[in-house]
């Protein structure tokens, strides 16, 4: 089968192909606001024509003063008419912005969930939110511009040429040798703007992912006395940033002031000429008002189209922001395939499992064992030795670079992402909270949860105690990532998170590092009685959290070392042995 031809290389033009595929549901909505551009653009062509009459029929006398009266009427409910098809335009030119603007958002938001964390790591979430809110709106703004100008502009144009040539042809050669002079201009500044506009982006993107990196960690900045520095990065950011803008502000400025003076030398001259022609009594001094009319009715929408088409090349900057975030590759998309699959058993093998995050640099290096239902299996090793990474391939954060990853003897490739997560729930080593109630946080998982359920959840993690000793209970909000609680609290409000799930497969990645001595046996003991009948992943740097696993598997860069219970590993005097001896006289083991 023959490939589609693909849209023109120009940026522009493929701005303009991929975005018009947002506006097209709309053609209805569109079409009625073409037609009231249209109805404003007739409209407006009339008036030099009533001018014309009035002073036409003021400059012969007599009766002309009540003909004059006449036109002047009918010229206010033409102008109230064009106000009132305006307001129309406007409400309806908006409710096409708005629609499209939803339609981007959901796209736009809707992939960045679906994107692989890979796509995460190489963007700062402050570059990500720019360019959604400044490709977004700046894509709209200059489109629907475009939509509501064009058709128009064109109509006019030619509307009032025409009638122009009607009134006066010599006049109109005149205007019309000035008029293509600011499109000219306005198009040779338009690569100007369009390279001004891609360096604001990127300086922009850079700026606001700083900020949101420093606000996230604003703790270790006032720890390390770090604030007057970070906002001199910002400020000297911003007034880099600034300082693009203002250049642009004096090209532009220098642009419209040439274009204006181009205009203004054409209004000159047509009253010259126009006046000469008064005086001859070749035209009337209506003809010459009604003309004087039309310039500016010829210039304006030259000037519409050539600025459209510098808010079109601007647009494409926007519009480059927002496809790529819709054409970024999804490694991990669910293949044709992929299926829904019943109740997991939790049965887990790993074979041959290689990752890399950059080509060359392996995280896993051929590591495979075999989980049975059920089981308890201790991941242990200094930082950086791919427990975590394991993990997060279990999950199908990201697909191994070599080997596989089978649940109940299914390729996990093979499986849904949405229905393999569903069945794995995680307490990660900093439990990320939302700003949001204790009660929605614990059910995020969950959301159809009763609140008893919740309750459970909650007791069982040792955190109903104090939950209850806040000001409003569950319903308490406890601020951005649970700032508002302490880091053992929080913790116990995953674990309940995580517990309320009641997935077969339990992950937890130093689930009790947070935890005092007492509320970590009240929580183990908990944990003790929830994990049975489900596969557990315990990783842990503390080993006296693992001693009771079913199989402890050792990992050194990347690769395991050993495997085995508690009793065999300490038997067997190897790599856990020497580590268990460090802890157990005191010594710090790196996390």
């Amino acid at each position: 089968m023959a490939r589609p031809t693909p849209p023109a290389s120009s940026p522009l033009l493929r701005a303009v192909h991929r975005l018009g595929a947002f506006f097209a549901p709309y053609g209805a909505r569109i079409a009625l606001v073409v037609l009231l551009a249209l109805g404003t653009s007739g409209l407006a062509a009339l008036e030099p024509l009533f001018y014309k009459q009035v002073f036409d029929a003021v400059s012969v006398g007599g009766d002309g003063a009540g003909r004059a009266l006449l036109f002047i009427a009918v010229l206010v409910v033409l102008l109230l008419a064009r106000e009132m098809l305006l307001a129309l335009l406007d409400c309806s030119m908006w409710r096409v912005r708005l629609a499209v603007t939803s339609d981007l958002l959901r796209e736009t938001v809707g992939r960045l969930h679906s994107l692989p964390l890979l796509h995460h790591r190489e963007e700062t979430v402050g570059a990500l939110t720019t360019k959604i809110e400044r490709g977004i709106s700046g894509s709209v703004t200059a489109f629907s511009d475009a939509v509501l100008h064009v058709l128009p502009s064109i109509v006019y144009l030619t509307v009032s040429a025409a009638i122009m040539f009607r009134l006066e042809w010599r006049l109109s050669l005149v205007v019309l040798f000035f008029a293509p002079i600011p499109a000219i201009i306005g198009a040779r500044a338009a690569n100007e703007q369009t390279t001004r506009e891609r360096k604001l982006m990127k300086r922009w993107m850079a700026l606001f992912g700083r900020l949101n990196e420093v606000l996230s960690g604003i703790a270790v900045v006032k720890s390390f006395v770090r604030e007057e520095d970070e906002k001199r990065r910002f400020l000297g950011g911003v007034e880099d940033a600034n300082a693009i803008v203002a250049q642009g502000i004096m090209t532009d400025a220098s642009t419209n002031a040439t274009k204006g003076a181009v205009m203004a030398i054409a209004r000159v001259t047509a009253i010259a000429v126009g006046s000469y022609l008064v005086m001859e009594r070749e035209i009337s001094l209506g003809t010459l008002v009604a003309f004087l009319g039309y310039v500016s009715g010829v210039f304006q929408p030259v000037q519409s189209l050539t600025g459209m088409y510098q808010s079109l090349c601007k647009g494409t900057v926007s519009v480059e922001a927002v496809t790529s975030i819709l054409d970024a590759h999804d490694s991990l998309r669910d293949s044709p395939d992929a299926r829904d699959v019943g109740p997991l058993t939790g049965a887990v093998r790993f074979e041959h499992v290689r990752f890399e995050y950059r080509p060359g640099v392996p995280v896993l290096r051929d590591v495979s064992f075999t989980v049975e239902p059920g089981q308890m299996i201790a991941l242990v090793g200094a930082s950086g030795g791919g427990k975590s990474t394991l993990m997060a391939l279990l999950q199908r954060l990201y697909d191994p670079t070599r080997g596989r990853i089978l649940v109940d003897g299914l390729d996990l490739r093979d499986v849904k992402q949405g229905c393999l997560r569903k069945q794995i729930a995680v307490v990660l080593q900093d439990g990320w909270l939302f700003d949001d109630s204790i009660r929605d946080n614990i059910s995020f998982g969950r959301p159809e949860a009763t609140f008893a359920e919740v309750e459970a959840a909650a007791r069982a993690a040792n955190a109903h105690e104090f939950i209850m000793r806040l000001p409003a209970g569950y319903d308490t909000k406890i601020g951005e990532r649970g700032g508002k609680l302490s880091g053992g609290e929080r913790q116990r409000i995953a674990i309940a998170r995580a517990l309320l799930k009641n997935a077969p497969i339990l992950v937890l990645d130093e689930a009790t590092s947070a935890l005092d001595a007492e509320s970590e046996d009240a929580v183990r003991e908990a944990l003790s009685r929830l994990t049975k009948g489900r596969t557990t992943f315990v990783i842990a740097h503390r080993l006296t959290t693992v001693t009771e696993a079913d199989s402890i598997v050792v990992f050194e860069a990347g690769t395991i070392v050993e495997q085995g219970s508690h009793e065999e590993l300490l038997r067997a005097g190897g790599r856990y042995a020497g580590l268990v001896r460090r802890q157990s006289r005191g010594l710090f083991l790196a996390a």
